[in-house]
């Protein structure tokens, strides 16, 4: 009886130690009395050892069976919740029961429980993006959500369920499914990214990780293309299928399982090259363009379950997937998310509503990089709800690309999510978007040219753009500096503060890295255009210009800034148009700039189609003055709040956001007025007097100085100071500033007074047009609305007139050339409200 735990013992050294259990035997021919007999209880097989996942679904390379066993902790939870038997299923959540964990040598250590999976989230997660944005999302000031901790999202709702009073049947099941299970699926792909980003997959270790995503999803008992079998994701997917008429014809299999496994197969061939994840970062951009692929399959089947639960008015299941779906159109547009974290995470939706809550749904789509034909039409229940997510060549506010370039468009959710992952500290997540991006795809058909934050910022095609080396010079001849200035904020070593990192990281990318990266498409577009040959390049360069001025998350229209807060300098805008007096229409939150803007991109385009590669340099050489009235109102409306806050963190929120908008002034202040841009430079520092003054009158004092010295170089740097326009204590165009100054632009509400407002923007934007005086005819490019009201490329533009006005469908521009005077006095303005 005393022999045995001795055998025991030698069992679990052997193997780590390489020893080959057979040349030691078996003492006296009992059976117990051996090194060899192993329980599979205790040890696991060889890691080589293949596992069989779905009746030859999906074959792995590596033992995962244990895995795949939390499969059969749902189902016995299932089981138990039909039977009313809540306390045996909450234990099974709890405790865990089928899953057996090995540690580095296949010794049995624990068993894994599904609700760890929610619990430990806050170590396991750090490098998901997902999950950062779900949190980020639901918590609340105190970082708890359900009275909870937020990382736990998970597990507080499934407890929810288990917790009620109310028999909910097994929806506490497919909670624990879709939260903690779906996530973890996720997070193991992302935590690949990772590991292989920073060298620490080795051998098959990559594979294995591979293999152990696909046993999280597929499971033990799953039949392919059985959706009675099962109790995973692969199970939902199949069923969701057949609801919306999803399934492949020719597998019999829901498209979006046969899309997952196709890309984890994809996955597993990135990383089993020797050596893959060494050396340069080949395989972990393409292992990032696979697994930015994967997730949305994943996030298809939770919209479906989603929006079946809503037609099936199945509250609680809309309370569960709704926490799969919903906090990820937080990073798309807060408007749209707080309407639906009231309809659907509260499951707090009227009948009269579901066709409404189904459309919002349908407009968020593209947030996740999914399509209505992956959603499909739902074949049982009726809806008025219409998908119709946006195409390539949908318009953007107005303007219609004539090339494929919503996915360009796309990195301004690249941004958004940069800027979540900084207020999360995500600082491992946040180097994975810069560095590899998230969103865009770009335009080849297998996303070979993804694009990425960090390759706008490094890209050698930027020395087309006539002032790159005005930039280049003034940051010591970095040719990366705004690559630096990034990469310096995301490391955990420099000096920043968190909230200056934050603002540093996103400001980069906004007023610099996209910036140079409109410049350069531009430019790029006057090269091709000058080399000859079709049109194509030369069209989707300028169209690529339009996407990185524009962005995705502007829509088809425009709207306010408070209903669709956009990221690009579009965006930037109508942010500052309200405080600057500049807004063209206070309802749809238009403002002069970017009418401006509008009608250059139809001139450039027009310039393109007819190749008349002179007005397209023109067009892009006024798009560039036209790109800093959005810079300059950026940084002096910061430098203002910075001066006047009186909170600490919000105040330093102001100058790091005023620091990173003018370093993208400063280089060419600094070529017309090296004074000036010293001193803005020093008093802008993170240790300089604007920040660091002790008293309030003197911060007060230092920011007025500030932007009286921008304000001073606004025409040096050929920028309308009309459209930048004039704040209650700022005058773009009198270089007045002061703390009290009167509002010459008041806001008034009314109709009465609303006629007041439209005639003083009228004037505005009169003075605007006549301070730029009488231009030569042969410089002019106009675009004249025919008849039908349609572009028509050979008779819509002249290319012996310079400014365009753009005829589309939705924005009635002047077609009003210079009177002869050069007052402009036939100008037919738009009518402003």
């Amino acid at each position: 009886t005393t022999i045995g735990p001795i055998f025991d013992a030698l069992r679990f050294v052997l193997n780590p130690l390489g020893v080959d259990c057979d040349v030691i035997g078996t003492l006296d021919g009992i059976s117990s009395q051996t090194t060899c007999s192993v329980s599979d209880d205790v040890v696991a097989p060889p890691v080589q050892t293949e596992t069989n996942l779905g009746d030859d679904l999906y074959t792995t390379t590596t033992y995962v069976k244990n895995l795949a066993d939390i499969a059969l902790d749902i189902k016995q939870i299932e089981d138990d919740l039909e039977l009313n038997r809540k306390d045996l299923a909450l234990l099974i959540y709890r405790e865990g029961q089928n899953s057996p964990v090995y540690d580095k040598f296949g010794i049995k250590t624990d068993v894994r429980s599904i609700a760890d999976f929610s619990k430990n989230a806050s170590n396991t997660m750090m490098n998901n993006p997902i999950f950062q944005v779900t949190v980020f999302a639901l918590e609340d000031e105190f970082g708890e959500y359900l009275g909870a901790d937020a990382r736990n999202y998970a597990d507080s709702v499934v407890m929810s369920f288990f917790n009620s009073e109310e028999n909910t049947g097994t929806v506490a099941a497919e909670a624990a499914v879709a939260l903690n299970i779906g996530m973890e699926v996720i997070n193991e792909l992302y935590q690949q990214l990772a590991n292989c980003r920073d060298q620490r997959i080795q051998d098959d270790n990559g594979i294995h990780s591979i293999d152990q995503v696909a046993a999280l999803y597929i499971g033990d008992g799953e039949i392919s293309g059985n959706h009675e079998e099962g109790h995973l994701l692969y199970n939902l997917a199949e069923r969701m299928a057949i609801k919306f008429g999803t399934v492949d014809e020719a597998s019999g299999m829901a498209l979006a399982n046969l899309k997952f496994l196709r890309l984890l197969n994809q996955a597993r061939l990135d990383l089993s090259f020797p050596q893959a994840c060494s050396g340069d970062l080949t395989t972990v951009r393409k292992l990032t363009r696979t697994v930015n692929k994967i997730v949305p399959q994943i996030i298809v089947v939770q919209v479906q379950a989603l929006i079946n639960a809503v037609l099936e008015d199945d509250r609680n299941r809309v309370r569960v997937h709704a926490h799969a779906v919903v906090p990820l159109v937080r990073a798309c547009n807060e408007v749209t998310f707080e309407y639906l974290q009231d309809k659907l995470l509260n499951a707090n939706f009227a009948e009269t509503e579901v066709d409404a809550v189904i459309s919002r749904l349908y407009s968020s789509l593209f947030c996740f990089g999914v399509t209505c034909a992956d959603v499909g039409d739902h074949q049982e229940a009726e809806t008025g709800a219409v998908c119709s997510a946006p195409t390539g060549l949908a318009p953007m506010v107005g303007y219609r690309p004539r090339e494929e370039v919503i996915e360009y468009a796309r990195l301004d959710l690249d941004i958004q999510y940069l800027d979540i992952m900084m207020a999360k500290k995500a600082l491992g997540p946040a180097m994975d978007v810069y560095m590899f991006g998230l969103h865009s795809a770009g335009t080849a058909a297998d996303g070979s040219s993804s694009v990425s934050l960090q390759n706008l910022a490094i890209g050698s095609g930027r020395s087309v753009v006539p002032e790159y080396n005005t930039h280049v010079q003034y940051y010591n001849s970095d040719n990366n500096y705004a690559d630096t200035i990034v990469l310096d904020a995301l490391n955990p070593a420099s000096t920043f503060t968190d909230i200056e990192r934050r603002q540093i990281v996103v400001g980069t990318a906004q007023y610099m890295i996209m910036y140079m990266a409109i410049l350069q498409s531009m430019y790029e577009s006057v090269s091709a255009c000058k080399a000859g040959g079709r049109t194509d390049t030369s069209a989707l360069l300028w169209d690529k210009a339009a996407a990185y001025i524009i962005g995705s998350m502007e829509g088809p229209v425009e709207e306010p800034y408070t209903v669709r807060p956009g990221v690009f300098l579009w965006g930037l805008g109508k942010k500052y148009c309200t405080s600057w007096g500049t807004c063209r229409n206070i309802i749809t939150g238009s403002s002069l700039v970017n009418q401006e803007i509008l009608s250059l991109l139809y001139t450039g385009r027009g310039a393109v189609n007819v190749q008349s590669c002179e007005a397209l340099e023109k067009a892009a050489r006024e798009m560039t003055s036209l790109l800093r009235v959005s810079l300059f109102q950026t940084t002096l409306s910061e430098v203002e709040s910075t001066g006047t806050s009186q909170d600490s963190p919000l105040r330093e929120e102001h100058f790091a956001r005023s620091y990173s908008a003018a370093r993208s002034l400063l280089p060419l202040i600094s070529k017309e007025n090296r004074d000036d841009a010293n001193f803005i430079s020093s008093t802008l520092d993170p240790d300089g007097p604007l920040l660091g003054a002790s008293g309030e009158t003197e911060k007060r004092a230092n920011a007025i100085l500030v932007e009286k010295a921008l304000i001073d170089n606004i025409d040096d740097l050929d920028t309308d100071c009309a459209l930048v326009g004039q704040t209650s204590t700022a005058d773009a165009c009198s270089g007045e500033v002061e703390s009290e100054r009167k509002n010459t632009v008041p806001l008034v509400i009314g109709i009465t007074l609303g006629a007041i407002v439209g005639g003083a923007l009228a004037i505005m934007l009169f003075v605007c047009q006549a301070r730029k005086g009488q231009r030569n005819k042969d410089e002019q490019a106009k675009f004249i609305r025919n008849q039908q009201g349609v572009m028509d490329e050979t008779r819509d533009f002249d290319p012996t007139d310079s400014r365009g006005q753009a005829a589309t469908d939705e924005l009635d521009h002047s077609d009003a050339a210079p009177a002869g005077d050069g007052t402009f006095s036939d100008v037919k303005l738009p009518e402003p409200v």
